[in-house]
């Protein structure tokens, strides 16, 4: 399957599609990106927080203490309503700084 972009007049930014399955981006217009970088430099200034929120980082104190108690791990991630593998993660992570 061949998917291609037309250009489309005019400085914005649109999807082109032709059906539910294929879509692309057509031409950015010119200034877009250097927009969005003042957008998200202008954003952090302001003190907002960018980038994914943290999950299991925020919960690491506990995700160990229930560990310790016994608990197994997909127990421990139930009730801390994270996923497993970012428990995981975490625990191995206060290893390595031990």
């Amino acid at each position: 399957m061949r998917v291609g972009c037309r250009p489309v007049p005019g400085p914005r930014c649109t999807p082109l599609r032709r059906n539910k399955s294929e879509s692309c981006w057509v031409v950015l217009g010119r200034g877009t990106r250097e927009r969005v970088r003042a957008g998200l430099a202008h954003s952090r200034q302001n003190g907002k927080r960018l980038g994914r929120p943290a999950t299991a980082t925020v919960h690491a104190n506990e995700v160990r203490k229930l560990c310790q108690s016994g608990l197994s791990k997909s127990e421990v991630a139930h009730r801390l309503n994270i996923g497993r593998t970012s428990m995981r993660r975490s625990l191995a992570a206060q290893l390595k700084k031990k």
